[in-house]
């Protein structure tokens, strides 16, 4: 994933945070299953989370990802 790419995923999910949607933080529609939850879940993990970020060069973004990655934990238990 490009870094432009990873940018835009981490502000646009962390502006769903912000407004307190679990469901956009996950990036799932409000009926999603509980299947495509964890899925979407899962791939974000393995996007934004800061051990990743570091192996991608993207050392710059992990403090936010870090708080992104705890609120889509957050959510995952939630939802």
């Amino acid at each position: 994933m490009s870094v432009e790419a990873v940018s835009k995923l981490i502000d646009d999910r962390m502006q769903a945070a912000i407004d307190g949607d679990y469901y956009g933080v996950l990036g799932v529609e409000k009926d999603a299953e509980s299947s495509a939850i964890q899925s979407s879940y899962i791939a974000m993990a393995k996007t934004i989370h800061p051990d990743m970020l570091s192996k991608d060069g993207l050392e710059e973004y992990k403090d936010k990802a870090g708080d992104l990655f705890k609120f889509a934990t957050e959510a995952q238990e939630i939802v």
